[in-house]
């Protein structure tokens, strides 16, 4: 038998990780662009709650300045939610996300 090519085997696993890699880019992305929470406007309170569980909070004031709207708060999701009169969603704040602060490093 003929000895293995060491070339040829590094070779093969450089392909192999390459493969492991985009599986796990696309995994990623997957997740970020589909993930469980979905919060739109014109959601009711109770559908948020029912996607999110109940809030952590709620925003009485910002910067001293008291709030009129219910604004409830996600803090283990990172989430603010905004509701108007008729207790629906009226915005969602979400922090940056990392891919959001690296884009914005390079002008994207």
């Amino acid at each position: 038998m003929a000895p293995h090519d060491p070339e040829k085997r590094r070779s093969h696993g450089l392909l192999l990780l390459a493969l492991v890699g985009v599986f796990v880019l696309l995994g990623v992305a997957g997740w970020l662009a589909f993930g469980p929470e979905r919060l739109r406007p014109g959601m009711t309170r109770a559908e948020v709650e029912a996607s999110l569980g109940p809030p952590n909070g709620r925003m009485l004031a910002v910067g001293g300045t008291p709030i009129k709207e219910v604004v409830f708060v996600w803090k283990d999701r990172g989430l603010v939610v905004e509701f108007d009169e008729d207790d629906r969603v009226r915005s969602v704040t979400r922090p940056p996300s990392f891919f959001h602060n690296l884009r914005s490093k390079f002008g994207f």
